[in-house]
């Protein structure tokens, strides 16, 4: 068997290294595809929390109207607002000045700072949160909501519209063109809710949120109240 020279030996070793590092970037970029890393970079604006962004795949549950769950009670309580209290995060994020123009904001306006980062928080819990004062709100005449008691009615209207405002803003952004179904029952037509949706995975997000927290900034209540921690 003749001998394989050396010039063709190292032609043929850097064909094969070459097609090697070829596939391994081939496969790099549609495993940055599938799991939704390169989208987010390129159709949504900067997080400081898009290392920790997955996907997965769940159902929108058909469940009844007024089923209730650790959020939603019928019937008013302490624990309800406690669940609440533990699940939102009370401590805001900070981001590098020099993101803002990831952000489309312009480094010429005043911001709340702690350092020389700037003070921000995940959209979602300013959501979440105007979800949680809606509630508060629609029973504020039959439980003792402290918190709301330091605000006028007009100024309690105002923040309620606006956070009407911000949810329809946030829902129509999305424009989820996910379908329910339509469904015979009994003779009747009704409605099958139980859609199927990809989700960002919220609980890593949360739990980034919460180990991220300045410890050293406390919002009392949601985005609307934040003070200094005084020094222990």
């Amino acid at each position: 068997m003749p001998l394989i020279s050396r010039p063709v030996l190292f032609h043929y070793l850097s064909s094969f290294i070459l097609c090697s590092g070829a596939i391994c970037l081939l496969i790099l970029s549609f495993a940055r595809l599938l799991n939704g890393t390169a989208c987010n970079n390129h159709f949504y604006s900067w997080s400081p929390a898009k290392d920790v962004i997955s996907y997965h795949w769940t159902f929108f549950n058909n469940t009844p109207f007024f089923t209730e769950d650790e959020f939603f009670k019928l019937e008013l309580s302490a624990d309800l607002e406690q669940a609440w209290a533990d699940f939102l995060p009370h401590h805001p994020i900070a981001i590098p000045r020099g993101r803002m123009t990831d952000l489309n904001q312009s480094l010429d306006l005043t911001f709340a700072q702690s350092g020389d980062h700037i003070l921000a928080l995940p959209e979602v819990f300013v959501q979440l949160h105007c979800l949680h004062f809606l509630w508060q709100f629609s029973h504020r005449q039959e439980y003792d909501y402290s918190n709301l008691a330091s605000s006028s009615p007009e100024r309690l209207t105002e923040r309620a519209n606006q956070c009407v405002e911000r949810l329809r803003r946030a829902i129509m952004c999305w424009a989820d063109p996910g379908v329910y179904i339509k469904q015979r029952i009994n003779g009747t037509i009704g409605v099958d809710l139980d859609t199927y949706h990809r989700c960002r995975n919220f609980e890593d997000i949360r739990q980034w949120t919460l180990a991220n927290g300045v410890k050293s900034v406390y919002m009392h209540d949601g985005w609307w109240n934040v003070s200094l921690v005084p020094d222990q």
